[in-house]
């Protein structure tokens, strides 16, 4: 062969150390034909800054990288460093940058959670209801896809007068009243 080992050895030993570092060194991990780009790019990024006497712009790049301007586009983009939620912002550091990136706009889990279990709950208080009772209460709240409906709206949708309809009301809550007490749903109503 004409090479002695240890030439042969430092390629191999190079080498397994370079995929090492790609494979363990970024929090994200890149594979290693990016990898081995973004290391030609950095090799040829201050030798142009060098000729140029400035910095060059993305067209030089991929010319002097032998790349297309696109591709240097992607594998810079997918080279950037990676920020921790957890990472403090402000002169405090009080507060974190996930405290800015948090979607105000989605409803906290746990809300969530607490009222699908209120529901069922509800929904099965309302159960122990006779179909009347469960039926004025639910257009008196806009329990349903409804909105409530004032005692004079209910009495002409059931066929009842307004008195008698806030009498059933007032017996329907006075049984639901009861039966979250039985039900020890105090703690999930507060």
């Amino acid at each position: 062969m004409g090479s002695s080992f240890a030439t042969y050895a430092t390629w191999w030993i190079r080498q397994a150390i370079s995929r090492a570092i790609a494979d363990q060194s970024r929090t994200i991990r890149l594979p290693v034909h990016i990898v081995e780009k973004l290391t030609k790019l950095r090799n040829v990024m201050p030798r142009l800054e060098q000729e140029l006497g400035r910095a060059p712009n993305l067209d030089e790049i991929a010319e002097a990288a032998g790349m297309s301007s696109e591709r240097v586009h992607e594998i810079m983009i997918a080279c950037r460093g990676t920020l921790s939620l957890e990472t403090p912002i402000g002169e405090d550091g009080d507060a974190s940058l996930g405290d800015f990136v948090a979607d105000r706009e989605i409803e906290d889990p746990v809300d969530t959670a607490a009222r699908n279990i209120l529901r069922k709950e509800v929904h099965g208080i309302l159960s122990e209801l006779s179909d009347r009772e469960r039926r004025i209460l639910e257009l008196r709240y806009g329990l349903g896809l409804r909105d409530p409906l004032t005692l004079q709206e209910i009495g002409v949708e059931v066929g009842l007068t307004r008195e008698r309809v806030r009498q059933i009301e007032c017996e329907a809550l006075d049984k639901l009243r009861l039966a979250v007490r039985s039900q020890n749903l105090r703690e999930l109503l507060v």
